[in-house]
């Protein structure tokens, strides 16, 4: 990839990539899914009530995810009425 952005005049969004900095949060980023119980990528995790929930752990295909998602969305919140 870093040749196609030096292509197209992206060397300094290539430096940052490049950066110690870029690396140590991508280490944080790492670490902190290690510590979610994440082992595979995508993984779709849900904060709900200060809690994460892991929904999936790899690719799920849409047909699959989206009808169990919604019944987890239906099933975990309140339906408040207008005031």
């Amino acid at each position: 990839y870093g040749e196609l952005l030096s292509d197209i005049g992206a060397g300094a969004a290539l430096d940052l990539f490049r950066s110690e900095e870029s690396k140590r949060l991508a280490w944080e980023d790492f670490s902190l899914s290690r510590a979610w119980g994440i082992s595979g990528f995508p993984s779709l995790l849900v904060e709900h009530e200060d809690q994460l929930q892991i929904v999936t752990r790899g690719y799920v295909a849409p047909d699959t995810l989206l009808p169990g998602l919604d019944a987890w969305v239906q099933a975990n919140t309140t339906h408040r009425s207008a005031r």
